[in-house]
């Protein structure tokens, strides 16, 4: 049953399998991700979803059948709240699990940090999550899935404190990565004062040192050409398969995401809020830092380096310049870094941020706990035969 708050119109939540479905609801969609999480919506707006969705949603997923899985949240005519997710079916030889994922924060092809956009103050807000808790309980949603699986959720997320009330029933815990941001509202001397004199010399130092070898350039543009466009899959790809020569396994990953990525540069860049950077040596591009801005912040979301230009700390001479710049413009107020434990985005951040991860099962349904038990059983089957086999 909906629920209703006061003299309120009762909540009533709609489900959506199919972008096509979001497409007529784009401008409230959209109204709702900028007043409820404004800066953080911009992977959710519709030409970004349609961007990624031939891998995050797509039929032939490696990982199983993928479809949008939006849960909308309505008070009368207005969109007060929505969950933005994916139902991903496994075939049969992982015992035809049904997961559900956030959109866009599970290691695809953008792995970002989420939000669950929620209109209202904090009594309209518990109101919405629990209709959407009954949603997935016993309403339009219930039966659909064995198991709500959510990642990189963000610390910092107004909606966080209510979810883990309302699902206390569901395993939390923090993810081991930290994401790294900068904020810009106390000015340049402040923040300058509070970093690490050494560091900061020390990337003055491979700055210098980059230009005594090579004649470099900073390009920063609201949009890549094809030429760039294809420079920086070329870079991006070459770094994948450096990482994954180190035991990452990250080609495979990015070959399966590339075409999503592009796509996703494009899309950006359509709607007007890219920010990128590019750093040159002899004309060849060396780093790039892609980014968009949307309210109040700059979001970091894909950077690369040469790996012949490691040594020259060209990743640190292109973050360093991008804080500077960004003070100078005096644009945005936070520049959030993403994950990593590099010594850029270490020296670079201010705070840093741990985000939360969230299992929850539907009371009631064994057959999905079954399921749930046998996938993780064949999981650690699977890994102790590659233990096995790297042993040999």
């Amino acid at each position: 049953m909906p629920s209703a708050l006061g003299g309120a119109a009762p909540i009533r939540i709609q489900l959506l399998e199919s972008l096509d479905a979001l497409a007529p609801l784009a401008d409230a969609w959209h109204a709702l991700l900028e007043e409820a999480i404004p800066g953080r919506g911009f992977f959710y707006r519709v030409p970004m979803l349609q961007a990624m969705a031939p891998v995050h949603a797509a039929a032939n997923h490696p990982g199983g059948r993928r479809s949008p899985f939006f849960l909308l949240a309505w008070r009368g005519e207005k969109l007060v709240g929505g969950l933005p997710l994916v139902l991903e079916r496994k075939p049969l030889t992982r015992v035809a699990l049904r997961r559900l994922l956030f959109w866009a924060g599970d290691g695809s092809a953008v792995g970002a940090e989420v939000d669950v956009p929620l209109r209202g103050d904090e009594a309209e807000r518990t109101e919405i999550v629990a209709a959407l808790r009954q949603a997935l309980t016993d309403g339009v949603a219930a039966g659909r899935f064995d198991v709500l699986d959510i990642e990189n959720f963000r610390e910092d997320s107004a909606a966080l404190p209510l979810l883990r009330r309302t699902f206390g029933d569901g395993s939390w815990r923090t993810m081991p990565l930290t994401s790294h941001h900068v904020e810009l509202a106390g000015g340049y001397p402040a923040y300058r004062a509070s970093r690490s004199g050494s560091r900061i010399r020390e990337l003055g130092r491979l700055r210098r040192k980059l230009e005594a070898a090579h004649r470099i350039e900073i390009l920063e543009t609201s949009a890549l050409t094809d030429d760039d466009l294809r420079a920086v899959m070329r870079l991006h790809g070459a770094r994948q398969a450096l990482l994954s020569s180190r035991g990452e396994r990250r080609e495979a990953v990015f070959e399966r995401h590339a075409g999503a990525l592009a796509s996703l540069l494009v899309a950006a860049g359509s709607i007007g809020a890219t920010r990128h950077r590019l750093l040159l040596a002899d004309g060849q591009l060396v780093a790039f830092l892609l980014g968009y801005v949307e309210g109040d912040t700059l979001l970091a979301w894909l950077t690369a380096v040469h790996q012949d230009f490691l040594d020259f700390g060209a990743g640190g001479v292109l973050f360093w310049e991008a804080v500077q710049r960004e003070f100078a413009l005096g644009a945005v107020a936070r520049i959030e870094f993403g994950f990593g434990t590099t010594f850029v985005k270490q020296t670079m951040s201010t705070h840093g941020l741990r985000p939360w991860q969230l299992e929850w099962r539907p009371p009631g349904n064994r057959s999905g706990d079954l399921r749930l038990w046998a996938y993780r059983r064949l999981l650690t089957l699977r890994a102790r035969i590659q233990r096995v086999r790297g042993a040999g």
